[in-house]
């Protein structure tokens, strides 16, 4: 590292070059005093990584150097060193353009300070180096694609380049003379406020929606200017127009993916808090049940407190599949008979003003899905519905296999799928709310009218069951939504063959319980006590540890929750003690979804997996059946 140094003190010039060597930077220190000496180093053939200057030395100063630099625009870092330097000279120097500024009795602040500036010189090189690369990159492409034509200030077109014939469609010979009105803009208004710029400053820029001679509408980047003749009278517009329709459909999906992982995070944490108090609620309230010591009354009111449990826990399932982090429980789907399943249910949701027809393919294959998701999208597209349709209309859900191929589809059919068609007769959705149905919370409903969560809940289970999801409407004509699914790779009969039994639901065995939400570890304890096991329990994975070295022989399952304090998760917890009990048998519970973890895990509900919240049967169901499993 070369490094000039401008310093009247000889000591300290030793007391810099010790630190740098004790430091094991490698260094050539070029030692100069004066404003003449400062200027000759400059312009020496060898350039400088870094300057150290003494902000006060005889007829010179820091400053005054640190000006000289600026004004060569030579770029090397630059700190200023000083015996004492106020806070507000510190202000001064670091607006001239000082990377730093070291006191001299904190000589210790200097080596990290030159490290720093010197990799922040390091960054901003290379980020000039990738901001040249991209515009020559941009260049290349302006020159291989770009649409440049001219037109007279009456919109008369003059010239229009072979790019501009790739874009639109239409030969330079068949557009010049025409005026871009007539070809390219299907609304002459839309250009009106460009002109307006352009008239005003002499040049523009900006998107503009633009049509191709197939029809196709395109969005394009230009870059308008006003040519001039040589008395300065304006005579034509040259327009640079790019294809950026692509580009701004991938940026809107990256918003939107965005908005979903932001949303996701915020359920996901909800959701296991919410999670945690339910499991809790209808744990007791199925014990108190179950005791047979209540009176009719009691027991009602226990019931309804179930229920209302009940419908909690499905909020928190709406918020993780909107956000694709509630785990599914896959298994065949016919869905015809999921649909037909749904119709009574449908039919109360949409009242008798609304007429349902269902037509059911032929010869549907399965597909791979979970039950409950297939009847949330249907329940929610016909809520959707029903409210698009208060003065009455008809709602027609049709399944049929899909064809091989749709090229007008933005997502990609798999070869084999099946399709579900909801059609509404109702209002229609306007095109400026059409992209963002499918946010989380959006809403055209009146306050308290809707929660937001209908469309983005049907958009995420769709996506998490690799699925695509396309929407037509037409205002006041009725809306479309096109939901294909890939068909099952494996046939009904062979999913059911993998069913287990549930077994019986109590037993001796001695089971490891790990929570660390303390009503949560109290209520399983009892629910397992209850039916026979003996249990162990702990509060975190390190205090599970400790238990477990004392009688590791003894434990024959793992009840842990995922997520738990001290640094150490479930999976952690559970990998650990199967490298001492290759056998032991593993449940995992939580109040997130699965996929929280960031990790593969072959989870399966009732088998070694529990969602919170759960009710003590489900959890006795699992545990037993987990236990009942021969390892293969």
């Amino acid at each position: 590292m070369r490094i000039l140094s401008l310093e009247d003190d000889r000591a300290f010039l030793e007391l810099i070059r010790a630190a740098l060597e004790a430091e094991g930077i490698d260094h050539d220190l070029v030692h100069v005093t004066s404003r003449q000496e400062f200027e000759q180093a400059l312009q020496g053939k060898d350039s400088f990584d870094l300057i150290l200057a003494d902000y006060s030395v005889p007829q010179f100063d820091g400053l005054s150097a640190l000006r000289i630099v600026r004004q060569k625009r030579l770029e090397m870092p630059f700190i200023l060193v000083s015996g004492s330097l106020g806070e507000e000279l510190a202000i001064d120097s670091l607006k001239e353009g000082a990377t730093d500024y070291v006191l001299k009795q904190r000589l210790s602040r200097l080596i990290p300070a030159i490290r720093r500036a010197m990799r922040e010189a390091e960054e901003r090189k290379e980020r000039l180096r990738a901001e040249l690369r991209m515009q020559e990159q941009s260049r290349l492409l302006d020159l291989a694609s770009d649409a440049i034509l001219q037109q007279d200030l009456e919109d008369t077109i003059l010239y229009w380049n072979r790019g501009a014939e790739r874009l639109y469609g239409w030969s330079s010979a068949e557009a010049v003379g025409k005026k871009t009105s007539q070809l390219i803009y299907r609304n002459a208004d839309s250009t009106a406020e460009a002109r307006q710029q352009l008239a005003l400053t002499g040049e523009w820029s900006g998107d503009l929606k633009q049509s191709t001679r197939a029809g196709k509408e395109v969005i394009t980047s230009n870059r308008w200017t006003l040519v001039h003749d040589e008395a300065g009278m304006a005579r034509s517009i040259l327009s640079i127009a790019t294809d950026v329709t692509e580009r701004r459909s991938l940026e809107a999906q990256l918003r939107q993916s965005q908005k979903m992982e932001a949303v996701g995070q915020l359920a996901g944490g909800v959701a296991h808090d919410f999670n945690n108090l339910l499991t809790v609620i209808q744990g007791h309230s199925s014990l108190l049940l179950a005791g047979g010591t209540l009176s009719k009354g009691a027991s009602e009111s226990v019931q309804m407190v179930m229920e209302s449990a009940e419908r909690a826990a499905g909020l928190t399932r709406q918020l993780l599949m909107v956000s694709r982090k509630q785990t599914p429980q896959m298994g065949q789907v016919d869905l015809n008979k999921a649909v037909a399943g749904m119709v009574r249910m449908l039919q109360r949701t949409l009242g008798e003003h609304i007429q349902l027809e269902v037509r059911p393919g032929l010869n549907l294959p399965t597909i791979h899905a979970d039950p409950g998701m297939i009847d949330q999208v249907l329940l929610n597209l016909a809520v959707n519905a029903r409210d698009a349709m208060p003065s009455g209309g008809k709602l027609m859900i049709r399944t049929s296999i899909s064809p091989p191929a749709q090229p007008g589809l933005k997502v990609p059919v798999p070869p084999s799928s099946v399709s579900l068609h909801c059609t509404d007769t109702g209002m229609g959705i306007p095109p400026e709310v059409l992209p963002r149905i499918f946010e989380p919370f959006f809403t055209t409903k009146e306050a308290g009218k809707g929660t937001g969560l209908g469309l983005a809940t049907v958009h995420g289970i769709v996506q998490q069951h690799r699925g695509s999801i396309e929407v037509s409407s037409e205002v006041g004509k009725g809306t479309t939504f096109l939901i294909t699914l890939p068909a099952a790779t494996e046939t009904p009969a062979a999913a059911a063959s993998k069913g287990e039994a549930s077994g019986t639901q109590g037993g001796t065995e001695t089971i490891l319980v790990v929570e660390d939400e303390p009503v949560v570890r109290q209520l399983m304890r009892n629910i397992l006590g209850r039916f026979g096991y003996q249990v162990l329990e702990a509060a975190s994975g390190l205090a599970a540890l400790k238990i477990w070295r004392q009688q590791p022989d003894r434990v024959a399952l793992l009840l842990t929750d995922v997520i738990m304090p001290d640094g150490m998760t479930g999976w952690d917890l559970a990998e650990q003690l199967s490298k001492d009990q290759p056998k032991l048998k593993i449940v995992y519970t939580t109040g997130y979804g699965a996929e929280l973890t960031g990790r593969e895990r072959h989870l399966k509900e009732g088998v070694n997996f529990v969602q919170k919240p759960f009710t003590p049967a489900k959890l006795l169901q699992t545990v037993r059946r987990c236990l009942d499993t021969n390892d293969a």
